[in-house]
């Protein structure tokens, strides 16, 4: 069986390879197993919980689920049970609340494990912007931190607030809602994705177009996948080709590229005829399209495929990680998983 251990971001070994299952770094700790047995390390490979638990999940908000014996309770980043293993499953805490399951409904708990929302739900999200996504009889609404209804559960299915906005289904139609719950856009769309930088991605008779938040049409329906602007420009498919759109529907970058994923931190990932590379706002390749695979830069690094070893370079391309690694090279708080068979 193959083990890992971790990386920094010069390509040195910090954790040695030991551990059958390793997952990235949250929070200062990362879930680790041995034989199926669960816990935690500290950035130095320290243990701060012991291999114990049947199951575990990534930190948040100073908290994470781990599983004994079918059921699910809460460790802090020192390691201590804070939460005994008592729920049938939970999710993840957001706003010092976590969804958890009793016997087969869900509800809300604060971070001593103290019951706050009763378990009446058939699902339950974590809250966002002090609201969560909840299911009853099938049909979806939001609740606040007390547990009063802001928006009752009537849509066959909705998204989580962004910006103010969040999308709702209706009749097979997306639309969207304020948090007030009255409708800002009417159900009308096949499809809507994130409000970004004050305009709404929506997908009417398979092509795909901007509205602002009143519904009015800013960019016509003439791409072929959804519109999402990062730093004043958007990465869009039209006739078959990737390119970059201005919010006034001019071309920042002509469409000759294979594949192009959003801007982030003023580089964006593109491909042609293979590939792959960097570009900047302006359309400069200052990264050039030379790797054989890719993705988009992580922190302060980007994990890149040569022939058929990844590694990772810098954002002046420089490479920081050697290209010997059979799987992508990913980075969280300084820290990389890595397999230790590198044949």
């Amino acid at each position: 069986m193959t083990k890992h251990g971790y990386i920094n971001t010069k390509g040195e070994t910090i954790i040695p390879a030991r551990y059958h299952e390793a997952g990235p770094f949250c929070e200062g700790v990362a879930v680790v197993a041995i034989a199926g047995k669960y816990g935690f390390i500290d950035r130095w490979g320290a243990e701060v919980t012991p291999l114990q638990y049947d199951a575990a999940r990534n930190m948040s908000e100073g908290l994470a689920a781990v599983e004994r014996n079918g059921k699910w309770g809460f460790v802090d980043r020192q390691g201590n049970e804070c939460i005994t293993p008592q729920f049938e499953d939970v999710g993840e805490f957001a706003e010092g609340l976590v969804p958890i399951c009793i016997d087969q409904q869900w509800g809300y708990a604060d971070k001593i494990g103290m019951l706050r929302i009763a378990c009446q739900y058939q699902q339950a999200y974590a809250f966002t912007q002090g609201l969560a996504m909840v299911a009853k009889d099938d049909r979806w609404g939001f609740i606040d931190k007390d547990g009063l209804e802001i928006v009752p559960p009537i849509y066959e299915n909705l998204l989580p607030f962004t910006e103010g906005l969040a999308r709702v289904l209706v009749d097979g139609n997306w639309g969207c809602i304020e948090t007030t719950g009255a409708v800002v856009t009417r159900p009308q769309y096949e499809d809507i994705s994130l409000y970004s930088e004050g305009l709404l991605s929506v997908k009417l008779d398979e092509k795909w177009g901007c509205i602002d938040r009143y519904g009015h049409e800013v960019i016509p329906f003439l791409y072929e996948e959804e519109i999402v602007f990062r730093e004043g420009i958007a990465a869009v498919r039209h006739a078959g080709l990737y390119g970059f759109l201005r919010p006034d529907n001019t071309w920042a970058v002509e469409p000759v590229f294979d594949y192009a994923a959003q801007v982030v931190n003023g580089l964006a990932l593109v491909e042609r005829d293979g590939k792959w590379g960097f570009l900047n706002r302006e359309g400069t390749a200052v990264i050039p399209l030379g790797y054989d695979n890719g993705y988009d830069f992580d922190e302060e690094t980007a994990t890149m495929k040569k022939g058929e070893r990844w590694g990772c370079i810098h954002k002046k391309g420089d490479t920081c990680v050697p290209f010997v690694y059979n799987e992508p090279v990913f980075f969280s708080e300084g820290r990389a998983r890595v397999e230790e068979n590198r044949d």
